[in-house]
């Protein structure tokens, strides 16, 4: 229902916020599982973050918005159900985020007036290209990959015969939860990132009957050997 998918959001929102939260050790991995299923009512979760105008002892300007928070984020699928929410929190409490865009710029400017001016940054790149990645990464302290679609993407090719156009696979769910995340991962630890929050799912098993779910499991496994 409508009511138990919006809970469920909240509580991987959550969640991913008690992750940003508590990493103050070095070379800190996590793996966040978000899934289906019906959730028990409780009593509502005060915030786990600072609120607007609630201001840290380390943290500079007048608090929220418009502060310097002092750790910089760097998001991958951050248009995504989790990603976009997970920006308006970062956002609303001042943490300067690196934003990944594979795509269309119009794509991403919805995600713009969730911070202030000057403290997100837009960066275009292509997940094969591990270059590009690098660049999104530059000096983040955490990077957050929230990337994963329920589907694998389709883009237009040339073809031989009339109307001389066909949809091919674009990115398998393999290649989206397995390969990149473990490009991601490879390159943390390359450019000793100190902290990675690698989102994963709560079906993610080795014996399921969905590719999704079995490469999310495959992904888990080979961030974890990336960056231990």
């Amino acid at each position: 229902t409508t009511s138990s998918t919006t809970t469920q959001q909240q509580q991987c929102i959550t969640q991913l916020l008690r992750t940003i939260t508590s990493t103050t050790t070095r070379n800190s991995s996590s793996v966040v599982r978000s899934g289906s299923g019906r959730i028990a009512k409780r009593a509502p979760i005060p915030p786990l973050v600072p609120r607007i105008l609630d201001k840290r002892p380390d943290e500079t300007g007048p608090g929220g918005r418009g502060s310097n928070a002092g750790l910089k984020v760097c998001v991958f699928g951050a248009s995504g159900m989790l990603g976009r929410y997970l920006c308006y929190h970062l956002g609303t409490n001042g943490h300067m985020t690196y934003i990944g865009n594979r795509g269309d710029d119009l794509e991403m400017r919805f995600l713009q007036p969730m911070f202030e001016l000057g403290r997100s940054r837009f960066t275009f790149y292509s997940p094969r290209d591990r270059q590009s990645i690098k660049e999104v990464i530059a000096d983040a302290d955490l990077v957050i990959n929230c990337t994963g679609k329920y589907y694998e993407t389709k883009t237009l090719t040339d073809a031989p015969q009339f109307p001389f156009l066909s949809y091919q696979v674009n990115y398998s769910h393999r290649e989206t939860n397995v390969d990149i995340a473990r490009t991601i991962a490879e390159l943390c630890t390359e450019m000793q990132v100190d902290n990675l929050i690698h989102v994963s799912s709560l079906n993610a098993r080795p014996d399921s009957t969905s590719e999704w779910t079995r490469t999310k499991h495959e992904g888990e496994l080979a961030v974890k050997a990336a960056y231990p």
